[in-house]
């Protein structure tokens, strides 16, 4: 077991006994922190540390013994500045940066933030850590109108390409959340487009793909699009939000009889039996919890009002 700190400073990553791959992220709330940080966004990623109170330092008893025998993939948020210093990269098989936001009118991102200068890539590389950089587009009305524009999507996948080279970084994650369902061919059609036109410029770039908790829309046809997707990253958290009807888990690994039938393990025999490969799947554990004001102190209990996402 070992302690890293990556997405808001505060994630575990775990060897996972399931499958041959694990990776762990925080929450499904970036696009809210991103939001928060736009408007206000210093100019360099010590301004990061200062703003937002980051302290960094190189990590402590290591034992050099520790070696992976896992796929560990974790993400870098750019609004923590420059927390990955004190990462442990010998611990980690892949570290992504999170993320450019796309517009979906355009295919241009709307800010590239600090991944021209930022110290993590080469600090990363030094370590034997391979670096990806996570592309993000939320919100069904968002994905429709990039997923109807073949210029956009062209120019998306030029603009990666452009700065995956300008870094020498490994690889892309996709991270295209409330897809609608009208849209899966599409999304099928693009996924296939950007492996193929980046592993054309870049032969040995990776395209990771996240992949929602429950397919609720079934928008990932698997079989379509597995020839190019290098792994699939399972975001198995989020079963219980802050706008359920009731109070719960937010990654139940059983429901039992209390909870609703979803949950981490039925998540992962969905995915095995849609055909994504055992050997490709990463499972993304959650270190935070949900605060609620419930009617009651029993479980399950209704939730009267939502209070926080609170990191362990």
């Amino acid at each position: 077991m070992m302690k890293v700190l990556i997405k808001f400073a505060l994630i575990i990553f775990l060897s996972s006994s399931f499958f041959l791959n694990a990776s762990f992220s925080l929450d499904k709330h970036h696009s809210n922190h991103i939001s928060k940080h736009k408007t206000e966004e210093p100019k360099t990623e010590v301004g990061y540390d200062l703003h937002n109170n980051i302290v960094s330092t190189r990590p402590v008893n290591i034992d050099p013994e520790c070696k992976l025998n896992k796929k560990v993939y974790g993400w870098h948020p750019y609004w923590y500045g420059t927390s990955y210093k004190s990462y442990d990269y010998n611990l980690l098989s892949r570290i992504s940066y999170f993320s450019l936001k796309v517009d979906p009118k355009t295919g241009n991102f709307e800010d590239i933030h600090f991944w021209k200068t930022t110290p993590l890539i080469d600090m990363a590389k030094s370590g034997g850590t391979r670096i990806d950089l996570t592309i993000t587009n939320f919100g069904a009305k968002n994905n429709a109108e990039f997923l109807q524009s073949k210029k956009a999507q062209s120019k998306l996948i030029k603009n990666t390409i452009k700065l995956l080279k300008l870094r020498g970084a490994d690889g892309v994650c996709i991270d295209f959340e409330s897809v609608p369902g009208s849209m899966r061919d599409e999304f099928s059609s693009f996924i296939n487009k950007f492996s193929k036109e980046m592993k054309g410029k870049l032969p040995e770039a990776t395209l990771s793909l996240a992949l929602y908790a429950v397919d609720w829309h079934n928008v990932f046809n698997i079989k379509e699009i597995n020839p190019a997707v290098d792994q699939f990253i399972l975001m198995a958290y989020d079963y219980h939000t802050a706008s359920s009807k009731k109070a719960g888990p937010v990654a139940p690994i059983n429901s039992g009889k209390i909870w609703s039938p979803f949950n981490v393990k039925k998540s992962i025999e969905n995915y095995l039996k849609k055909g994504v490969p055992a050997s490709k799947l990463l499972l993304s554990v959650p270190y935070y919890g949900q605060e609620w004001k419930t009617a009651k102190s029993k479980f399950p209990s209704k939730n009267i009002d939502h209070i926080t996402a609170k990191p362990r």
